[in-house]
């Protein structure tokens, strides 16, 4: 990090840009450029103001607002509203903004000071091309980034479409009869799915392969012990099941030193005594599943569907023929590969000592992986090339070996001995059959999908997500940015960090140790989680600064109360504070409409997505409750149309109580209404298409979005699996009958 603090605005621009490019004008440049940023500041004021544009109401709308509260100021408000006990007292202490130009040209020196190697260390971390149209059009497309988890199936149907694509991806691929709907990290998932395996069954034994990635055996070993587990690691052939007090095994395939070995026999074993073959469940998964990981497996998901099942299995046998070819030279070098079968993944037996392997490595700015028993393990990827093979080739001092020469070597033979193919390993079960995968192999085709799922979604680019709890705030453009610089998505800045980080048996536990650091375990697979997620926070503290984030916090509340305020008439409002106000969520208690109209939450829910609006979080922390968290990123127009939505659902509410609407098939138990119905030859319903489709004057057509399906029942989709896949027959050719 740049141990010079050059916070202030006038000249931030123009000094960053002579430190980024390595020119200085002597040593008191930058005492200079804070001087003048002090004596100026008055007559040079900042070029853009952040937080100006990322909180919603003007400063003309926040006086409005709290004119209708009662208080004068943002300060007088949150007096009232947060008890004095819990209040800072003080700014925090953090620099002053940044604008948002400044702050990428900030974080870009910043993450360039990472440098990025090579790296065939294997163990789960392996390096992949993201196909551009995937890269921009869903990791930086906030149609896909903004939205919450498919919290309402009727508003979320192209990312529940995506996501069930990645569940068929994974069970294709693995076999299993089940997946998860969210892209968890190995380790994580193996704890998980131990997890499931004890609540099956009660068993308290864990058995783990000694071969599993080291990071995965931490990480379980960290998981087991809230629930109480015993963890035994060892050669699961050797293990005895006949006790039936195991829970769950744990083994890898392949292991974490590249080889393939025959399990058959051990999971006919466990069987046998009781172990299942587990994954996460699918029942429960997609209400629970964090954002960030839902848009990682949509990701794995649009990979799957652009290259298809051909695309794949040319990608597998581009690495496992590059493998192939490491394997051949270093043998020829004298070296011996331990592995008799591997896909992408060696573990050499070099006849050079592991210290000059690691020395001519670091010459090349290339990280391996450095067994305790002095071998050495190379796992390859989609993207190594013959110059890196020759390199690797290099680092290994395999002389006048190149990857030409091997190739040559085996020439134009069937397939080399290595090949799995030419194995009992060999697959020979078809995978990704759907049409789904077999389609979208253009990027115009693929594109166009994506754009259609994209359409299907409520997310932030339409209208604001009030969901209480869950701070659905737009996350800005200048925030997400960093997130994609290679620095940070390749390698972590990567040691001055390593005291405050969990432990983890990839970094040296002595050096943590001597950095005092305070370790509770292993949470995750990767070493410090997801590095390339914190530059969002980080530059959303760097351009609100003590100011902004106070502000944002006060509107926030201002924001709260108002709506509040718009609905108590209406809407019994729960637990308000000493001076009858909420802080930055209220709750909307719809427990009487129950009684007097036969209507409940998920009604009002449904109902909302007619006027455009993701619900609330339904029936939680109160059951039969609405919780509301509007955000400081929300502007007083959106507040007002979601309030007066909420106003005219109430109306219908009343026409129901007052017997003006038919109880049985009115707007809000028949909602959501989409295009397909509204549009439809009949209408045989006793309220008109307008009041379905075109409820408040605020939903114009040329505006309006449309749920694409009508309503889902919620509860019974939690607890039925469903198979959405077309039956067999629908593959068979009318030629073949």
């Amino acid at each position: 990090m740049l141990r010079v603090t050059i916070h202030h605005v006038a000249g931030l621009e123009g000094c960053w840009a002579v430190l980024k490019r390595g020119h200085r004008r002597g040593p008191c440049d930058l005492r200079r450029f804070h001087a003048s940023a002090s004596a100026g500041s008055s007559l040079i004021p900042q070029a853009d103001d952040f937080a100006e544009r990322h909180i919603g109401p003007r400063r003309h709308d926040q006086e409005k607002m709290l004119s209708m509260l009662g208080f004068k100021s943002l300060d007088e408000l949150t007096d009232a509203a947060v008890p004095e006990n819990i209040r800072l007292g003080r700014d925090l202490e953090v620099d002053r903004p940044l604008g948002e130009h400044a702050v990428i040209e900030r974080i870009r020196y910043i993450s360039e000071k990472n440098e990025i190697w090579r790296s065939y260390i294997g163990m789960g971390y392996h390096n992949c091309r993201v196909p551009h149209s995937i890269l921009r059009n869903i990791f930086e497309n906030p149609g896909w980034t903004t939205q919450y988890t498919p919290y309402q199936p009727e508003v979320a149907q192209g990312r529940l479409e995506s996501l069930l694509n990645y569940q068929t991806l994974i069970t294709d691929l693995t076999g299993l009869p089940v997946a998860n709907a969210s892209l968890l990290d190995e380790g994580t998932a193996t704890a998980e799915a131990v997890a499931l395996a004890f609540r099956q069954n009660k068993r308290r034994k864990v058995y783990l392969s000694e071969k599993l990635h080291p990071q995965t055996l931490a990480v379980v070993q960290t998981r087991a012990i809230p629930l109480g587990l015993e963890v035994l690691i060892g050669n699961i052939a050797e293990i005895d099941f006949s006790n039936r007090d195991a829970c769950a095994v744990v083994f890898q395939y392949p292991d974490t030193e590249g080889a393939i070995t025959d399990f058959s026999e051990v999971i006919q074993n466990a069987q046998t005594n009781g172990t299942r073959e587990q994954h996460i469940r699918r029942d429960k998964a997609t209400s629970n599943i964090c954002t960030a990981q839902a848009l990682l497996a949509n990701m794995s998901a649009m990979f799957a569907v652009y290259h298809g099942p051909h695309g794949l299995k040319n990608i597998a046998n581009r690495t496992h023929n590059a493998a192939i070819i490491l394997k051949r030279g270093l043998e020829d070098a004298g070296h011996i590969v331990e592995n008799q079968f591997f896909f992408d993944t060696l573990k050499v037996n070099a006849t050079l000592a592991t210290s000059e392997i690691r020395m001519r490595a670091q010459q090349k700015e290339i990280n391996l992986r450095y067994f305790r028993d002095e071998t050495v393990g190379i796992a390859l990827d989609e993207t190594v090339e013959k110059q890196d093979l020759d390199d690797l080739f290099w680092v290994f001092n395999c002389r006048n070996t190149t990857a030409d020469k091997v190739t040559k070597h085996i020439g134009d033979q069937a397939l080399p001995p290595e090949h799995l193919t030419n194995t009992q390993f060999k697959r020979t079960s078809e995978f990704l059959t759907h049409p789904i995968f077999n389609t979208h192999h253009s990027e115009t085709q693929l594109v166009r999908y994506m754009k259609i799922l994209e359409n299907k979604d409520v997310s932030l680019v339409h209208s604001m997500i009030p969901l209480g709890s869950c701070t659905m705030k737009l996350n800005s453009s200048t925030e997400m940015m960093p997130c994609s610089f290679p620095h940070f998505t390749e390698i972590h800045p990567k040691r001055h960090l390593e005291p405050y980080l969990p432990s983890h048996p990839i970094i040296d536990p002595m050096a943590l140790m001597q950095k005092r650091a305070r370790s509770f375990g292993v949470v995750s697979a990767a070493p410090y989680g997801s590095a390339a997620i914190l530059p969002i926070s980080w530059a959303y503290v760097k351009m609100m600064g003590p100011k902004g984030l106070r502000e944002a916090t006060q509107v926030a509340i201002l924001n709260a109360n108002y709506m509040a305020k718009r609905l108590e008439k209406d809407y019994k409002v729960l637990y308000r504070g000493s001076n009858d106000l909420v802080a930055h969520e209220f709750i909307l208690d719809m427990r009487e409409f129950k009684k007097t109209a036969g209507i409940e939450a998920t009604d009002i829910a449904k109902r909302l997505q007619d006027y455009g609006f993701h619900a609330p979080t339904m029936s939680w922390p109160v059951a039969g409750s609405l919780m509301v968290e509007p955000t400081e990123s929300e502007d007083k127009g959106e507040l007002d149309r979601f309030c007066d939505a909420m106003l005219m659902i109430r109306q219908e509410i009343r026409d129901l109580e007052e017997g003006r609407s038919d109880p049985k098939c009115n707007p809000l138990n028949m909602s959501p209404h989409p295009l397909v119905t509204v549009t439809s030859s009949t209408w045989d319903r006793p309220y008109t298409r307008e009041q379905a489709a075109f409820p408040a004057p605020f939903i114009r057509p040329e505006s309006k979005w449309w749920p694409t399906v009508g309503r889902i029942d919620d509860i019974y989709g939690d607890r039925n699996l469903v198979c959405t896949c077309p039956p067999m027959e629908a593959y068979t050719s009318p030629y073949d009958q």
